[in-house]
């Protein structure tokens, strides 16, 4: 066994040679995502919930609306519960129906994008938020907030009677 040979070496030591024509493997880099940030989505709209659609295969939340969810209840000014969520996603369907809505890209968010999207000069977003079907997301207050002051002044949607925020709602659901 002569040194140099790779039976002669341990595992360890074994020498990887190229023959000097073989140009060295360029190097690894890893692929860079772009933020979807900006990025504009147009289509008709499948409505998920009061504040969610998928346009084009992409899920969408209105950004600045956060909407009751599906099986969420709401009470009247006489403390009858209402199913606020159901009527929230009703609500969203007759607003979109038949037409193509414009969406444009304000975040990323786990499996969806926020999105502001309108059709014909209406804001979706906004209008739930102005109909009292949907509030704003508290670290968003400053967005939409006359239409939701104006809602809750007028009595409309939710702020007929009281209601628990969306997000509150959402943490109970997912409490074991």
């Amino acid at each position: 066994m002569t040194l140099g040979t790779p039976s002669a070496r341990s595992s360890r030591e074994a020498v990887v040679q190229r023959p000097s024509s073989t140009p060295s493997p360029a190097p690894v880099v890893p692929p860079q995502v772009e933020s979807s940030v900006g990025r504009v989505i147009r289509g008709t709209a499948k409505v998920v919930d009061g504040n969610t659609v998928v346009v084009g295969g992409t899920v969408i939340v209105l950004h600045g609306a956060d909407a009751p969810e599906a099986g969420q209840s709401c009470l009247d000014m006489r403390s009858v519960p209402w199913d606020c969520g159901g009527k929230a996603s009703r609500q969203l369907e007759r607003m979109v129906a038949g037409k193509t809505l414009t969406c444009v890209v304000e975040e990323e968010i786990p499996g969806a994008v926020a999105a502001t999207c309108v059709s014909g000069g209406t804001d979706f977003g906004k209008a739930m938020v102005r109909d009292g079907f949907a509030v704003v997301p508290e670290y968003l207050a400053p967005i939409h907030a006359a239409e939701q002051a104006e809602a809750r002044a007028a009595g409309r949607g939710v702020w007929v009677g009281s209601f628990e925020r969306p997000e509150v709602f959402r943490g109970k659901m997912q409490s074991p």
